[in-house]
């Protein structure tokens, strides 16, 4: 995880607010403890797991951080229920989305099939 924050100024930039890395190293630990717990976790290799890891927990992050000041990412005005700010979080975090898979060199299929497997995928409305 921290050769991704080192290597990408677009994750730097994104959650480099107070609390927000931190909160997705957390939220990535916890949805990767969670794979621990299942007998296929080998399916996956372990860069396209902390790949899907990460995106949630820039995700979780970010609708945190919607909810409580109003705003997006972009400073836009943004409504604080859980699917608008997820939405927004998934439109404004879609830069970072890219270079993860372009460095970690992972397809966005196979990301999405892992994000599934991993019961993080929320399909965009």
């Amino acid at each position: 995880m921290e050769e991704l924050w080192e290597a990408l100024p677009t994750l730097r930039r994104l959650v480099g607010f107070d609390g927000g890395w931190d909160g997705v190293q957390r939220k990535a630990w916890d949805v990767l403890c969670d794979a621990l717990q299942q007998q296929d976790l080998l399916r996956f290799p372990i860069s396209l797991l902390t790949a899907a890891a990460i995106m949630e927990g820039v995700l979780d992050a970010l609708v945190k951080r919607y909810k409580s000041t109003g705003r997006d990412s972009r400073g836009k005005p943004c409504k604080r229920d859980s699917a608008s700010s997820r939405k927004a979080a998934m439109k404004c975090s879609r830069d970072v989305r890219l270079d993860v898979q372009e460095v970690l060199q992972v397809s966005n299929e196979e990301l999405v099939t892992c994000q599934k497997w991993l019961g993080v995928f929320v399909e965009p409305k």
